[in-house]
C-alpha cells in the first residue's frame, strides 16, 4: 500500500516513513461507510471519540479530552489543516466539504514536534 501522508512533516511523504502515528481514511473507505458527514467518518479512526452534542454539533477527541470545540486532535483534509488558530481547535460544525470531494483524511494521533501546536497539546 503506497499511501501519502502531508500531515506529519509537512511535506507528502509515504505513510510507512511518518513520524508519527497517523491514521489514513480514503475515498474508498468513505464511500464504503455511508458515512453523511465528518464526524460519522472520523468514528471509523481507532482510538477517535465521536460524540453529537445536539442537531448540528460533535465533540470529536483522541484520548478522552471530549469537547465541542476540540483543541486536542489534528484533522488533515487532503493535506490541508482544519484546525482553526482563531481559537486554537475545530469548528466541526462549520465543515462543509462534500464528501465525495475527499480525497482522504489524515488523522494524527501521537505528539508528534513537527506537527504544531494542536498535536503538542495532546501528550
Amino acid at each position: 500500500m503506497n499511501v501519502q501522508v502531508t500531515s506529519v512533516s509537512r511535506k507528502e511523504q509515504k505513510l510507512s516513513d511518518a513520524g508519527a502515528a497517523v491514521f489514513v481514511i480514503t475515498q474508498d473507505d468513505i464511500q464504503r461507510s455511508g458515512a453523511a458527514n465528518i464526524p460519522d467518518v472520523l468514528r471509523m479512526a481507532p482510538g477517535v471519540n465521536v460524540a453529537r452534542v445536539d442537531a448540528n454539533a460533535w465533540a470529536i477527541s483522541i484520548r478522552g479530552f471530549d469537547s465541542r470545540y476540540s483543541d486536542k486532535i489534528l484533522v488533515l483534509i487532503d493535506g490541508r489543516s482544519i484546525y482553526s488558530p482563531a481559537f486554537s481547535g475545530v469548528y466541526w460544525d462549520q465543515i462543509d466539504v462534500p464528501l465525495e470531494d475527499i480525497d482522504q483524511i489524515e488523522i494524527i494521533g501521537v505528539l508528534a514536534e513537527l506537527s504544531g501546536a494542536p498535536t503538542r497539546s495532546m501528550a
